[in-house]
């Protein structure tokens, strides 16, 4: 029974290489991500990374881009209300290969 370890322990050995990679924002983005872009554009869509100059980095399909690129300033004040604070200053695209 000495080789068992807490679950607190193991939970947080995981969780510390995630928090390590990624800031906060980023893993709350990753959470709500259906909420801030609504269900059609969660299937097609995922946030990638927080750059530190505030640029959200997204990946797109080809399918809905213009659709996407059309809305980015709506999901980017949805973002920063979410979070409370002006978090989110730009959104940048990307296509899914």
């Amino acid at each position: 029974m000495k080789n068992f370890k807490k679950i607190n322990e193991l939970f947080f050995n995981i969780t510390k290489q995630i928090y390590k990679r990624h800031d906060n924002n980023f893993l709350f983005i990753m959470e709500n991500w259906k909420q801030i872009v609504g269900e059609n554009f969660n299937k097609r869509s995922f946030p990638n990374k927080l750059n530190k100059d505030h640029t959200l980095v997204v990946t797109v399909d080809y399918d809905c881009f213009l659709d996407f690129q059309y809305k980015t300033e709506v999901f980017k004040k949805k973002i920063n209300v979410l979070l409370e604070s002006n978090t989110i200053y730009k959104i940048k695209l990307l296509l899914k290969k």
